[in-house]
């Protein structure tokens, strides 16, 4: 099925002339349907659950079916009387169809039953949690990767307000109004822009090629990734309270949950433990057919009960029922470790958006101001009161700002991202 869902969309990427448009929730699509992470949690949980069917079907009455033929080497006659008669002859069959329903060991069996119904329960909570995992490492994979594209779309801004300065002073160095070292400090300026276009571009190759790697495809895919304006736009929404972050965690988080479920199961085999201490009996059933037995009726039934008490094995049961009640315990503490863990991290995670966000705030009043510094400086450059220094600490103020603004808003992005997989939400 994972073949069927990716295939088409790599055949079109192969032999398509043009680039595949693609956004966040497609390539999270094609990472759940083939990432191996995945395949391996689904298979847990699919025996997980066949283990539970398993224990389910132990409630139920067992028949059995047996038949038994022997070949003796001659018949077994018996002389009486002054003659004989024959009591078995040189073949004979046994044939039986049996049924058997627990009773008093029906208790442990439901016990394991749940047991493995809760632990089921707490695979499949594993997947999802795996699932959600694997979507807060695309989200922000994605996210980086637009920050950097931003911060490549900065510096080559910047490059071109540069070029267009070296520009007006090799016009002014002709003209005799700037020196040469003016002009040579707006080129160096230029340079270092371009070195910085340069690095950044290296940087969006990267975190392009570990995105697309990640999902199955080609780091030289031609794809095109749609603008990541949801999460953007969701990064600069007010956080929620702390009180209903946790209650949401509490109610949402798979992990509790898969946790949860491990707790349930340990209980259930411990209580399992302390049913197998008791006797068990069971009710039986059966019919039987014998053919060559001279006194053993053809046909007969009968119906019974059966008992079978472990009285004394060396203590092996029940230090068995101690093990599983110090599993069932330690089941317990981890959840609670858990819960522990979780109350640490909404706090750190909280306190980490408000943070970004509060930086967005100052970013972008400092961008406004280091924009209107730009403008002022250019203009007292272009009539002679002020010099190329201070316009170059202009436009290099005006850069800052805007990577400051550009790097605070997807750090917001990201903490929600991140405060979204702690508190459960998709």
């Amino acid at each position: 099925m994972h073949a069927l869902v990716v295939a088409p969309l790599l055949l079109s990427l192969v032999g398509a002339p043009t680039e595949e448009r693609l956004d966040l929730d497609r390539l999270v699509e094609l990472a759940k349907a083939q990432h191996p992470r995945l395949g391996e949690a689904r298979a847990v949980a699919r025996a997980r659950e066949a283990e539970a069917k398993s224990a389910r079907g132990r409630l139920l009455p067992a028949i059995a079916l047996h038949d038994e033929l022997q070949h003796y080497t001659s018949p077994f006659d018996i002389s009486f009387g002054g003659g004989s008669f024959q009591a078995r002859g040189q073949d004979t069959n046994l044939f039986v169809a049996s049924a058997t329903q627990p009773l008093l060991g029906l208790g442990a069996r439901i016990e394991r039953y749940r047991a493995a119904e809760a632990g089921a329960g707490a695979s499949t909570e594993r997947l999802s949690s795996a699932e959600a995992a694997l979507t807060e490492s695309l989200r922000i994979a994605y996210l980086e990767l637009f920050e950097a594209r931003a911060l490549e779309d900065i510096a080559a801004a910047s490059k071109a307000e540069l070029e267009e300065q070296r520009a007006v002073a090799e016009a002014k160095v002709k003209a005799g109004a700037l020196t040469r070292a003016d002009r040579l400090r707006v080129e160096v300026a230029a340079a270092n822009a371009e070195q910085q276009r340069i690095e950044a571009g290296a940087s969006v190759a990267t975190a392009r090629a570990q995105l697309l790697t990640a999902v199955g495809l080609s780091p030289e895919a031609p794809v095109a990734l749609e603008e990541p304006t949801v999460l953007l736009a969701r990064g600069e929404a007010p956080p929620p309270l702390y009180d209903a972050a946790q209650a949401q965690a509490l109610e949402a988080r798979p992990e509790l949950s898969a946790l949860e479920g491990e707790r349930a199961a340990a209980v259930h085999k411990s209580d399992a433990a302390w049913w197998d201490l008791l006797p068990e009996v069971d009710v039986e059933a059966a019919y039987v057919r014998t053919d060559g037995q001279a006194f053993a009726p053809k046909d007969q039934a009968y119906v019974g009960l059966a008992a079978n008490w472990r009285v004394f094995e060396w203590g092996a049961g029940w230090y068995a029922r101690e093990a599983s009640e110090a599993a069932a315990e330690a089941a317990s503490a981890s959840l609670e470790a858990a819960h522990r863990a979780l109350y640490a991290e909404l706090a750190q995670r909280l306190a980490r958006l408000r943070a970004s966000q509060g930086a967005v705030a100052v970013a972008q009043t400092a961008i406004a101001s280091a924009e209107e510094a730009f403008r002022v400086t250019r203009e007292a450059v272009d009539v002679g009161a002020a010099t190329t220094t201070d316009l170059l600490d202009a436009e290099s103020a005006l850069t800052q700002a805007r990577l400051r603004l550009t790097h605070a808003r997807y750090a917001a992005a990201i903490a929600r991202v991140q405060l979204d997989r702690a508190m459960g939400v998709d």
